[in-house]
């Protein structure tokens, strides 16, 4: 996208805000029919042997900094605690679709506002919940395919 050969992706937020740290226009369209969801995060499996272990793996995740930095990256955390421990003003422009406030950071300039608005917006647009799709090897070999053309 950076080298301008590509003008629509298919791309994870970290992807987006590299290009837009590199100077280049580059921003989230919001689709009439719906945005695609994702969720990943740590989770207790069944049966585990090592159960306290998993929960403090979790919340580690969910607390201060580990919650902070998966949010500076376009994601959300899980966890309500993250406004407790983020900056108040960095909080507002990921989960409230406030302007940005402050000196730039990777490609987000005062005023800037987050592509999609707010977190309560973002989620009312998702069409589907994004899943391990069936055909998973075929679309990898298919990329695969494309990406050697």
């Amino acid at each position: 996208m950076a080298s301008g050969e590509m003008v629509v992706s298919d791309a994870w937020q970290p992807a987006v805000m590299a290009v837009k740290a590199q100077g280049r226009p580059a921003k989230y369209a919001t689709p009439k029919e719906g945005t695609r969801g994702w969720t990943i995060g740590p989770s207790l499996i069944a049966g585990s042997q090592n159960r306290e272990a998993v929960i403090a793996y979790a919340n580690f995740w969910l607390s201060g900094p580990p919650a902070i930095a998966v949010t500076e990256q376009g994601y959300y955390s899980p966890s309500t605690n993250i406004k407790n421990v983020m900056d108040p003003d960095k909080y507002a422009f990921w989960y409230e679709g406030k302007p940005w406030v402050g000196a730039p950071e990777r490609g987000i300039n005062e005023g800037d506002l987050r592509d999609g608005g707010s977190l309560e917006e973002r989620a009312a647009n998702v069409a589907y919940w994004h899943q391990w799709p069936d055909e998973y090897d075929h679309l990898i070999q298919r990329w695969d395919e494309f990406l050697n053309a």
